[in-house]
């Protein structure tokens, strides 16, 4: 489950702030066109398959927030590209207050420029994750709390 806050600029985000808790770098390629979207990885495509929610529109604090509970599903091996496909290649930085918190600050970058920025909440039971009312949990609360609190914006 994905948590956007969309009234945060970009701009506003400073990876200098939170660069002790960073705990893993990778980089994603996408080919993406009218007829689907395709993930390259190790020399092979795999076609992605989204098992999408509705968005969901609340507050957390006084932060308008976005939860996004799609699920990306990386299916079998895809042996063809699609015509038109425009390459996508992002870098992820993934970030955690402590190890085994499931509550993950994730920025994308696109050309050495941040492109999105969200707060991951993990969980090995996919009914849990689409239940989850972060106002409610305690821990999730914190954890979002702490970051906002580390990149200064609250």
């Amino acid at each position: 489950m994905k948590i956007y806050f969309p009234s945060i600029s970009i701009s506003k985000i400073n990876k200098d702030y939170i660069k002790k808790y960073l705990i893993k770098e990778e980089n994603k390629h996408f080919l993406l066109s009218c007829e689907g979207i395709i993930q390259v990885q190790r020399d092979k495509m795999y076609r992605i398959h989204i098992s999408e929610y509705p968005l969901i529109n609340d507050k957390f604090i006084n932060f308008e927030i976005i939860i996004n509970k799609n699920k990306w599903i990386k299916e079998e091996e895809w042996l063809q590209m699609y015509p038109n496909a425009i390459e996508e290649h992002i870098e992820i930085f993934k970030y955690q207050l402590r190890k085994g918190a499931i509550v993950e600050f994730i920025i994308e970058m696109q050309k050495n420029k941040i492109s999105d920025f969200y707060f991951l909440i993990k969980s090995n039971d996919e009914t849990t994750n689409i239940n989850i009312n972060i106002n409610n949990n305690i821990s999730i609360k914190e954890d979002i709390l702490s970051f906002l609190s580390e990149l200064k914006l609250c």
